[in-house]
């Protein structure tokens, strides 16, 4: 607010015992009617605020004559409504200001002010830098004997060159009386300003050397017994005298130092606790420097030091509670009950990071809490999607304006115990920037051999970390590889049919029943409907979009109830020939695959992060000059692949008969649909292959094979990854069967019995086996 508009009339607040100063933020607590219909005002407005200094602190009930006519307007930076109705101000002077006209309003009873933009002096440069120093030196010497004045407030008092400023802002610290403080809001000469508070800095430094020579004497004629007892009288009497005049920090640190005493601390932690306590009895109750003590000793004792939360001792009865949560998922089952037997016969369990990595909607999430409720541990689900800044992580330095603690330590405080299971969700999700990299802040709180001794930025003590268990979730492995070292991989692929027609029964139905107020009395599905459902409605490696359609069904059913002019208690059930009448008509077709073999064509299978999907490729040979086009939106690694494969084609030209100039008077061109997608990888190495063979040959290729595989220019068919999603992938779309690498034979064993009678398997080596199964025998 840098002109003041003097038309405007302006909202007053009434202060007592404090004097506001442009550039200084101060906490104000508003509770007379009056003024808490002005701040009322003002944050419908532009928040601005004018702060008038009350003449008689005592005097509850004022008018106009009982305040200054000289203020500072105030900028209100944020505002808490108290339970008791009262407010609680957190306001920023911005400018010295004379008032022209106070009014007050005869319903609220607030004061409004016209007021007028007051001019300082302005002083030659050689005249500032010289007030400046002096300033500083005279400041310096109060600083040395002073211990009202704290760190935060040097910072900032080193970082200002502006003089008014300076002035400001060491008069606002000054402990001396409001009167004279008003005076030096009121003197517009900058020299007589600093001058004034020269002298009140002389003044006090003068008082600080009368009481040491007091104490000095009076140390001098008692012993050291009498010296704790004088001690202990004089704070007795302080906080006695303080007590009566209403200041409330000295039972606040009382109250603060009894709970500490309770807590389970190292002797350093508690006495530097005790410490932080022991400050708030020389601090004003509003003050900025009690408000950020109070705040660090409530987070303090918010965490539960020392509390450990019994761990489940029954594992089959945590076996039961996996196995009616979550249907499947055989080998996260036993990798949890190990870790729990373990922990049952070890006193200091170095908990393992799980990193549970899969699709979305194959129940990461809810994995992790039944994970902890069959261990008995409590659980904390902590989002790092989007997280860009460290101090998330590690929280903030008290000295910064709303520091607080990071996630992690938040978390340990909503569990109410040191060994909850924490969950850090979308681990995959977090980014960096100018903030810093929250991914290399996990490094210590992910490593067991390290989190011990986790240190926060806001804390500033050691945490013990061992105890808890971390479980992160990801769709992808995009994960830094320091981070990836730390953490024990735990591969959540997509479900099969028949493990989302079990899921479907045993849990989303009756999910879909209660979330829409059905019973089971009154609605049910067919089996035929569940499968018609998973197969034509819905095309994902997870089981949400399967959730969502129970759930459209259940909806449109409480509406036809609601509607029907007599209630029936006959069960509603949903067969498949319902369904186009509850969810339209089926957006996919059980046969993704072509309805019959073509030239060129060939189906491919890709790994995306929402499970495995048809990949079609298609090649045409059109005249030219052997030139290799390839289109659809295909990344650098696909495009390599097809190089490589065109090399293969070409080398076993001769052994299928395709005569040489078709790879110098023919192009090749290589499209795969749908160029809106990017794609990219090698494996689709082997359906390259075949569909340029195809064209050079004109054989047809078979419309119910799908293929994966990266292909090397010797024709060596090599690994590839997300097996179970791609033939997965295959059998929803209609594929009767799959080619996939030899190597791959090991991941085949997971999910074999799975996909028995679902479709035929050929394992290869060599793209001639390729060829060899891919061919119609036309």
């Amino acid at each position: 607010m840098a002109n003041l508009d003097v038309e405007k009339q302006i909202p007053v607040v009434a202060v007592r015992e404090l004097v506001v100063f442009p550039g200084t933020v101060v906490p104000l607590y508003v509770g007379r009617p009056a003024s808490l219909a002005a701040v009322e005002v003002a944050l419908r407005g532009d928040g601005h605020l004018l702060c008038l200094t009350q003449r008689d602190a005592e005097k509850e009930d004022i008018t106009a004559k009982d305040l200054y006519r000289f203020g500072t307007v105030t900028k209100i930076l944020q505002a808490v409504r108290m339970p008791d109705g009262n407010m609680k101000l957190l306001v920023e002077g911005n400018t010295r200001a004379k008032v022209i006209k106070l009014a007050r309003e005869r319903k609220s009873g607030m004061f409004k002010a016209s007021v007028s933009e007051v001019a300082e002096s302005k002083l030659p440069l050689a005249t500032t830098e010289t007030l400046i120093r002096v300033l500083q030196d005279k400041f310096g010497d109060y600083l040395k004997q002073s211990e009202h004045v704290t760190l935060d407030v040097i910072s900032n008092i080193a970082s200002i060159t502006n003089i008014s400023e300076y002035a400001d802002l060491i008069a606002a610290h000054i402990p001396v009386k409001i009167a004279e403080k008003q005076a030096v809001l009121e003197t517009l000469d900058i020299e007589a300003r600093v001058k004034r508070i020269l002298m009140l800095l002389e003044n006090e430094l003068s008082w600080h050397d009368k009481e040491k020579e007091i104490l000095e004497k009076v140390r001098s004629e008692i012993n050291e017994d009498q010296q704790s007892y004088f001690i202990r009288k004089k704070m007795k009497a302080y906080e006695d005298e303080l007590r009566k005049m209403g200041d409330d920090s000295v039972s606040d640190a009382s109250s603060y130092e009894d709970k500490i005493e309770q807590l389970k601390l190292t002797d350093d932690l508690k006495h530097k606790l005790l410490d932080e306590a022991g400050k708030l009895k020389f601090m004003p109750d509003m003050s900025a420097e009690s408000t950020v003590v109070r705040n660090y000793l409530d987070t303090m004792l918010s965490l539960p030091w020392g509390v450990i939360d019994p761990i489940n001792d029954d594992l089959e009865a945590a076996a039961k509670k996996l196995d009616k949560n979550h249907y499947g998922l055989k080998k996260i089952k036993e990798r949890v009950l190990e870790s729990l037997a373990v922990s049952l016969r070890v006193s200091k369990v170095k908990a393992p990071i799980l990193c549970l990595i899969g699709p979305p909607g194959v129940g990461k999430t809810s994995l992790g809490k039944s994970i902890a409720e069959a261990m008995g541990r409590p659980f904390v689900r902590v989002a790092l999607g989007g997280v860009r800044d460290e101090s998330e992580i590690r929280g903030h330095r008290r000295t910064y304006v709303g520091a607080m603690p990071g996630q992690i330590i938040r978390a340990l405080a909503r569990s109410k115990a040191m060994n909850p299971l924490i969950m850090l969700d979308e681990v995959d999700k977090m980014g960096m920037d100018f903030r810093g990299d929250p991914a290399s802040a996990l490094l210590e709180v992910l490593d067991p051999e390290q989190n011990d001794k986790f240190v926060d930025h806001y804390i500033e003590s050691e945490v013990d970390l061992s105890g808890a268990l971390f479980i992160t979730t990801a769709n992808t492995m995009d994960i830094p590889p320091a981070l990836l070292d730390r953490m024990e991989m735990i591969d959540l692929s997509g479900y099969t049919e028949e493990e989302k027609y079990q899921i479907a029964h045993k849990h989303l139905v009756q999910k879909c029943l209660g979330d829409n107020g059905l019973e089971s009395k009154e609605l049910s599905f067919a089996d035929d409907a569940v499968t018609e459902i998973i197969r034509s409605y819905t095309r994902e490696a997870g089981v949400r979009e399967l959730e969502r359609n129970l759930s459209k069904i259940c909806r449109k059913v409480v509406k036809e109830k609601h509607l029907a002019k007599r209630k029936t208690s006959s069960v509603k059930k949903i067969g498949k020939k319902d369904l186009q009448g509850y969810l339209d008509s089926a957006p996919y077709d059980l046969l993704d695959v072509g309805k019959k073999p073509k030239v060129g064509v060939v189906n491919g299978l890709a790994w995306t992060s929402a499970g495995g999907e048809l990949l079609n490729i298609e090649a045409l040979l059109l005249p030219g000059k052997g030139e290799l086009i390839y289109t659809g939106s295909l990344g650098e690694v696909m495009q390599e692949s097809i190089r490589a494969a065109h090399s293969v084609v070409r080398n076993a030209a001769k052994k299928y008969k395709v005569k040489e100039d078709i790879f110098t008077e023919r192009d090749f061109h290589i499209h795969v649909p749908e160029g809106a997608t990017p794609k990219d990888g090698p494996s689709a190495g082997v359906g390259m292959a075949t569909a340029m063979l195809s064209v050079a040959t004109k054989q047809k290729v078979k419309n119910k094979i799908a293929m994966t595989g990266e292909l090397t220019i010797t024709g060596e068919v090599l690994a590839i990854g997300g097996l179970k999603e791609k033939v997965l992938a295959a059998i929803r779309s209609g594929a009767d069967e799959v080619i996939i690498p030899k190597s791959n034979k090991k991941d085949l064993r997971d999910f074999e019995k799975d996909i028995k009678g679902k479709i035929g398997v050929h394992l290869v080596s060599d793209i001639s086996e390729v060829f060899k199964y891919a061919f119609t025998q036309e």
